[in-house]
């Protein structure tokens, strides 16, 4: 060592040590006291102790300020325009970049945010590319110009602000496998297949009548007694055929979670405009009327027919109309198809989904 200089071991007595341990309990009390996360003062905050910090401790206070900037500086007619403040904490959430990457993913896949709109929050120039899925996995809409894309096609097209026309609706959707043959007074006189794939798209399972037996031959009173006698007799008004084998019969367990209306009694099954499917059998209005009059749980309530095209009026008549004047109660029916879906919802649309249909209820109180 230089000289004149001269070593001396540092050393804290008792009291300062215990005073240093003082600190560090104040400083952990005060940071409870706002709900401040102790590593936020130690410099070891994780992504999870800052987002924790956010939430607990600052939110609570922006919220306050927020609300007292909306009150002492917002005009009523601006806060009925709906403005207000609101501080940005998106720079202190922001994650690393694996967290943002799969939060992005999910946004993306599921339409909350666009690309371009994912580059700007990441600071990057845009693409230009503003399209978001509509669906399929191959079609695309820009929800600004409304416009439809099919790449398969190289096609596009633009949406009407309504409802889609028939040429577009053929461009996007898959055209319906079989085409079903009505007989004479509009009743199903079998189907044949044009080779294409099959099946309806969109929210739900169609109720439609929908039966296919080789001769096709269901005609106007070729009803089934043991149906009949069934539909008077079972617990419930559920009277399509449970088949695993049959697509037709998933109509059934779908429409089985519409929930009940107070005041209504519900008729679930297959139908048409001037028929109904009770089982395997077809039944004209008349018919129906008595299957619902012989059972038990009627007494004279109003009626809500969940089967498809009931309430379709051809040549000034349906199913529920006649079924109204029949009854002498309120009926209310489907105009269009009825396409059921797995949450106890229902939409009321034609089969080719360009028109949008309605219960209708027929006859006074």
């Amino acid at each position: 060592m230089n000289s004149g200089i001269s070593f001396q071991e540092a050393s804290s007595t008792s009291v300062e040590l215990q005073l240093n341990e003082n600190k560090k309990t104040n400083a952990a009390e005060l940071c409870k006291l706002f709900c401040m996360p102790l590593d936020i003062l130690n410099g070891k905050a994780s992504e999870t102790t800052i987002s924790q910090f956010v939430q607990n401790c600052l939110m609570p206070l922006i919220n306050t300020i927020e609300s007292a900037l909306d009150t002492d500086l917002l005009t009523e007619a601006e806060k009925a325009g709906h403005y207000y403040f609101v501080f940005d904490t998106s720079e202190l959430t922001r994650g690393d970049f694996a967290s943002r990457m799969n939060a992005y993913a999910v946004a993306l896949q599921n339409n909350i945010y666009q690309l371009d709109e994912i580059r700007e929050m990441e600071d990057k120039p845009p693409l230009g590319f503003n399209f978001i899925k509509l669906g399929l996995d191959a079609v695309l809409v820009d929800p600004k110009t409304r416009e439809i894309y099919t790449p398969n096609t190289g096609k596009l097209e633009k949406m009407n602000a309504e409802h889609l026309t028939d040429e577009q609706i053929r461009a996007i959707l898959e055209t319906r496998g079989r085409h079903w043959i009505k007989g004479e007074h509009g009743y199903f006189m079998g189907s044949y297949s044009d080779g294409m794939p099959g099946g309806g798209a969109g929210g739900g399972v169609p109720g439609g009548i929908d039966d296919e037996n080789e001769k096709g031959a269901i005609l106007k009173g070729t009803y089934n007694p043991a149906d009949i006698s069934k539909a008077i007799s079972q617990e419930g008004t559920n009277f399509v055929t449970k088949d695993l084998n049959n697509p037709e019969s998933l109509y059934g367990e779908m429409i089985e979670k519409v929930p009940p209306e107070k005041d209504w009694y519900d008729i679930k099954a297959h139908g048409s405009s001037d028929s109904v499917k009770i089982f395997d059998s077809v039944v004209d209005s008349a018919e129906l009327a008595r299957i619902i009059t012989l059972r038990s749980d009627y007494h004279g309530q109003k009626i809500r027919l969940l089967c498809c095209d009931t309430g379709k009026e051809v040549n000034g008549t349906c199913v529920a109309k006649e079924l109204s004047r029949l009854l002498g109660v309120k009926v209310k029916a489907p105009t269009e198809m009825i396409f059921a879906s797995n949450d106890g919802s229902f939409k009321i649309m034609s089969e080719d989904y360009s028109r949008i249909g309605k219960m209708e209820v027929f006859g006074n109180d």
